[in-house]
């Protein structure tokens, strides 16, 4: 992640916002502009209170998923290799049953990346995520392979690419493997939301990218639409980053 990425980033983690905000009411203060330090002081809580409503959480995952036009399972074509980027696993358990189209996996990318590749799309499914904290001593990518053998891929049909940090590294690192293996096309799997800045890298990468999105899992489908939540609060962050990190890679292509 480029120091320009995490510094735009940053005040969008809702409570990073909010300090943000409580930060400009002093210095308003100061100042001696007290009607702006005022209204700063009050917008400062509601920032943070309105995004951990689920609707407002929802609302940003649909406004990002529109980015993107995402191919339905049924429409995507043959392609050199399935790409499935790490993020949004899930525990080791919901692998325990092993079937690739149970319902309560719609919304698992490497549910999807499963049956993708036993569609016969592609002869390999390339599995890309690098250390992370809830990897010590190994990497994302190795957890998936763990994983995705539970619906039946077998590890012949893996490769591992598990360096890459973020999604440019993705594209970047799974090219140079791509390249060696003369791989041109490929079906990229990740979520609605991040696939708009995914595809995004990996054509600017060199690939042919068909994108394919797992299932929307809307909060409000579990929780009171207008009630706080932290888990709402959690994945607004996520997605504010997210919008941030389009941004920043919609004004590096006009570089």
């Amino acid at each position: 992640m480029s120091g320009l990425d995490e510094l735009l980033r940053w005040p969008f983690e809702p409570l990073h916002g909010s300090l943000c905000l409580a930060a400009l009411a002093l210095l308003a203060a100061a100042l001696r502009w007290r009607r702006c330090a005022l209204a700063l002081l009050l917008i400062a809580p509601l920032w943070t209170l309105g995004w951990s409503l689920p609707v407002a959480a929802d609302g940003l995952a649909a406004a990002l998923a529109r980015g993107y036009p995402a191919l339905s399972e049924t429409r995507a074509r043959r392609a050199d290799a399935i790409v499935v980027l790490g993020g949004d696993i899930g525990r080791a358990d919901q692998y325990e049953a092993a079937d690739a189209a149970a319902p309560q996996l719609a919304g698992n990318r490497l549910a999807l990346g499963a049956r993708l590749w036993r569609r016969g799309l592609a002869p390999q499914i390339l599995l890309s995520g690098g250390p992370t904290a809830h990897t010590p001593g190994s990497s994302e990518a190795r957890r998936m392979a763990d994983s995705i053998r539970a619906f039946g891929v077998p590890a012949s049909a893996l490769v591992l690419e598990d360096r890459s940090r973020n999604t440019a590294d993705n594209a970047g690192f799974t090219r140079m493997i791509g390249a060696a293996r003369g791989w041109n096309d490929i079906i990229l799997v990740t979520s609605p939301e991040h696939l708009p800045r995914a595809v995004r890298s990996f054509e600017r990468a060199g690939w042919r990218v068909q994108g394919i999105a797992t299932a929307a899992t809307p909060l409000s489908d579990v929780l009171p639409p207008w009630q706080p939540s932290p888990r709402a609060l959690r994945r607004s962050g996520r997605f504010l980053k997210e919008a941030a990190g389009l941004c920043v890679a919609r004004l590096d292509t006009l570089h």
